[in-house]
């Protein structure tokens, strides 16, 4: 099982093989949007729920702070486009 000792490797080989496929990044960006990683709401279900999207993401080895630029930048460009979509291509 990927939860036990030893196994780290295998766990992250299944979710880079689960969120690297062709819709990984529109998964990946609708679990950030549900789980309130774009917008902070203070609520502790809603940090719950953000405490997941970050577990995904270090199974990823991706990097927060990279991550997080890159989305503050992706909304400034397109603060008027509702179909706002970040490419996670060069974070892991």
């Amino acid at each position: 099982m990927f939860w036990k000792r030893g196994k780290l490797k295998e766990r992250a080989i299944a979710y880079q093989q689960l969120f690297g496929g062709p819709n990984g990044d529109h998964v990946l960006y609708d679990l950030m949007e549900f789980c309130h990683m774009l917008k902070a709401t203070g609520s502790e279900r809603d940090e719950g729920r953000r405490e997941v999207v970050l577990y995904i993401l270090q199974n990823l080895n991706i990097d927060v702070k990279l991550l997080n630029k890159k989305i503050k930048q992706k909304v400034q460009e397109e603060s008027k486009n509702e179909n706002l979509e970040i490419d996670f291509g060069n974070i892991y």
